[in-house]
């Protein structure tokens, strides 16, 4: 059955015979990360090579650092994806993006943008999640010029933002009090058949209400 708590997640692991292999260990720290139980799951994680003398691969890797992203443990996320790199093993997409988001939620916008320019001297692509990130990164710390380069950089790849982009591009205009490029971006949101959401809304309302445009919103 489906473990509702970490206890009940470390009491399914202990009833694997004869011990838990890299693939269970793996996807306990990734439901760890979902739970939002950022310490068990790194410790799960040191477990991996001091109780079970395993080696963690990349997804093991993945998996501790998306928890990382979920806890805002930026600075333990590039720890864990420079241990990696150092083990031989090359992070994918889902590594970079989730050592991205980690930063970006940690208010450490340059280095979110120093991975995306390591992903792609590695020769890997960015997908739309990475540069949702990227943008929410930028726009944290008010840099909305550059969320909205990103914005253009997925046309150029065609990447084909989804909604979750277009809030972190209207988020970052609104914490930039560019009101004017916030509602141009919701028509455009329309305009490509999106559904606008809460997020949406509140994020062009606020950009109205900073720059004193109170009657557009």
């Amino acid at each position: 059955k489906d473990a509702k708590s970490p206890a009940e997640l470390m009491a399914v692991l202990e009833t694997l015979a004869p011990r838990p292999d890299i693939f269970h260990l793996s996807i306990a720290i990734a439901t760890l990360g979902r739970m939002k139980k950022p310490d068990e799951a790194l410790a799960l994680f040191e477990a991996v090579s001091f109780k079970y003398g395993l080696t963690p691969n990349v997804v093991t890797y993945s998996a501790a650092i998306s928890a990382c992203e979920k806890g805002v443990r930026w600075q333990k996320a590039l720890s864990l994806l420079e241990e990696m790199l150092g083990r031989g093993l090359n992070p994918d997409v889902r590594t970079f993006s989730a050592a991205l988001s980690a930063c970006g939620k940690g208010g450490e916008w340059e280095r979110a943008m120093g991975l995306l320019d390591e992903m792609r001297a590695r020769g890997l692509t960015p997908d739309v999640i990475t540069y949702s990130a990227a943008m929410s990164a930028c726009g944290k710390a008010g840099q909305w010029e550059r969320a909205l380069s990103l914005l253009e950089d997925m046309r150029k790849y065609d990447l084909t933002p989804d909604i979750i982009t277009y809030n972190a591009a209207l988020s970052a205009c609104e914490k930039g009090g560019r009101w004017d490029r916030a509602l141009a971006l919701l028509e455009q949101v329309r305009a490509v058949g999106l559904t606008p959401d809460t997020i949406t809304y509140n994020a062009a309302m606020s950009a109205c209400d900073k720059g004193g445009k109170w009657e557009r919103a």
